[in-house]
């Protein structure tokens, strides 16, 4: 927690400075390098609607980590906007092997499977869009659930480069109650063999009836 009645000394104000300045340098020269550097001078007319997309995004990036890192402008938004969706349950798989494609996979008891090819169970639990390389992660979520046994399995469908290792590390993060001040986590981890369609139990878990 920063001490906001604390005064800044002249070295902190000074190194600020000189970070602003350096990102104010960064941006020029990116803003040079857009125009003269990266290729060749496009042919035909100025495509505006790109350039002005471009200015957007860049700036939205710049404000977010500048202005609205700071604790009065924080303080001046919406603490409702801060906060997480509260969830009675999400589900985060990760894995340690770059270019790699694992699918998580979780089954309600209702028998009802939600994965990359069906992406939204009869009770609302979705699934986020199929992580086909990189390290992941894929994430199921679920704002009110059935009471009852949820099984979270993971595929191993493939790498995209060849690799070393005959296994692949897994990762699985499980939240109850989620964005709310009963969350409780459970983490695991284990390794899942590197042949396309094996498939395993990651772990399982139990939604308990609410009391009355």
């Amino acid at each position: 927690m920063h001490d906001s009645g604390r005064a800044a000394t002249p070295t902190a104000r000074l190194f600020a400075w000189i970070g602003a300045a350096l990102f104010v340098l960064s941006l020029s020269y990116f803003v040079y390098s857009y125009w003269t550097v990266f290729g060749m001078p496009a042919v035909g007319a100025l495509r505006t609607p790109a350039l002005v997309w471009n200015v957007l995004l860049f700036s939205m990036f710049a404000l977010h980590h500048t202005v609205f890192a700071r604790e009065r402008i924080r303080g001046a938004i919406e603490p409702r906007l801060l906060r997480n969706l509260p969830l009675d349950v999400r589900v985060v798989l990760a894995w340690d092997a770059d270019a790699t494609d694992v699918d998580l996979h979780v089954i309600d008891p209702n028998g009802d499977e939600v994965y990359y090819g069906r992406n939204l169970s009869w009770q609302g639990g979705t699934i986020s869009r199929d992580a086909t390389g990189g390290y992941g992660p894929e994430e199921f979520a679920l704002k009110v659930a059935k009471p009852g046994k949820y099984r979270v399995e993971a595929n191993f469908f493939g790498h995209r480069q060849q690799v070393l290792t005959s296994s692949t590390g897994l990762m699985l993060w499980l939240s109850s109650g989620f964005g709310t001040a009963a969350q409780q986590d459970k983490r695991t981890t284990l390794r899942l063999g590197s042949q396309s369609g094996q498939r395993v139990v990651v772990g399982e878990f139990e939604v308990k009836k609410a009391p009355g």
